[in-house]
């Protein structure tokens, strides 16, 4: 009888306790907030309005290392009264840190000198950042918002901006290495309408650039370096499926380097083109104005010199 009562007392235990430690975790989060432990999720905003969110369940949380180098920065910070210049003075992001249900806001202030580096946590008080872990951070991706050289080069097809779906970029940072930059990929294929060709504009220009355009089979038309493409397949409205590669060589002096791959549908609307019905036209008669590939019959306007007192109107044959 005994026994049994011991069996049952110690299988009470077991279901009290993962409650007790559920409570008491609840409760130290509460308490402190921003700790290793306690923290579930870290939303990392750059100064350019960029969000990157940070999950610890999130396999990909652990392998960018985002929550070891802030926690780094934030248990070795030293207590000081204030920041001992301007904000204006520091390049910096904030991050917001989620335990269970609370939020808590940290401001981290940074410089090119890791020995000029500081946060704000979410209480207002000011700390000053260990050049060591402000230079291990520095070296790392998430101190693109310090380097221009880490920004990722910009794809525009007729004026419309295009994300790869692949890139790699790298920067030369505060250590002398070169590191990867975090960069915008998506895996959307977006149309672009194009007109005479494909219309490719970067704000950092590539040293080598492939392309590869299909048609609506699949059929491969082109398969060549971009200045190699030839303007009659952009004679007749169609559409095709474009693959861009695009490279940055690594050289001498070059603070970034990498490659990525673009595609998109490329909408080709021909430039349209007006004709006359005779080759020569008296006074008085009847004429009549042909045009081809015409996209919106609306937007075409006739003029007369001199002025003929009368508005053609245009009509799909």
């Amino acid at each position: 009888m005994k026994k049994k009562i011991l069996t049952a007392v110690f299988s009470s235990l077991l279901l009290i306790l993962p409650t007790v430690v559920a409570v008491t975790s609840y409760l130290s989060a509460q308490r402190h907030p921003v700790t290793r432990r306690a923290v579930s999720q870290i939303v990392v905003s750059m100064p350019e309005g960029k969000e990157y969110t940070f999950s610890r369940s999130d396999e990909k949380a652990s392998e960018s290392g985002i929550f070891d180098r802030l926690f780094a920065i934030n248990d070795a910070g030293k207590a000081v009264a204030s920041l001992p210049a301007a904000e204006s003075t520091y390049t910096g992001f904030t991050a917001e840190y989620t335990s269970y249900n609370r939020k808590s806001l940290y401001k981290y202030y940074f410089t090119s000198d890791p020995n000029n580096a500081y946060y704000r946590d979410a209480k207002g008080n000011y700390f000053k950042i260990s050049p060591a872990a402000a230079s291990a951070f520095l070296s790392t991706e998430y101190a693109v918002f310090l380097y221009p050289s880490a920004v990722q080069p910009e794809l525009s097809v007729a004026s419309q901006k295009v994300l790869p779906q692949r890139m790699e970029w790298k920067f030369l940072s505060q250590s002398g290495q070169f590191v990867d930059s975090m960069t915008d990929v998506s895996e959307e294929v977006p149309s672009c309408s194009v007109s005479g060709g494909l219309q490719l504009s970067f704000d950092t220009a590539p040293d080598y650039l492939y392309v590869t355009m299909k048609d609506g089979k699949g059929v491969m038309v082109f398969e060549d370096s971009y200045e190699n493409m030839d303007p009659a397949l952009f004679s007749d409205n169609t559409v095709y499926d474009v693959s861009v590669e695009a490279k940055w060589y690594q050289a001498e002096g070059r603070e970034n380097y990498g490659e990525a791959t673009y595609r998109f549908k490329a909408n080709v609307q021909s430039p349209a083109v007006f004709y006359l019905s005779t080759p020569a036209i008296e006074y008085g008669d009847f004429v009549i104005v042909s045009g081809k590939d015409i996209v919106d019959p609306n937007q075409i306007v006739f003029t007369a010199t001199p002025e003929i007192n009368f508005q053609p109107t245009f009509f799909e044959y």
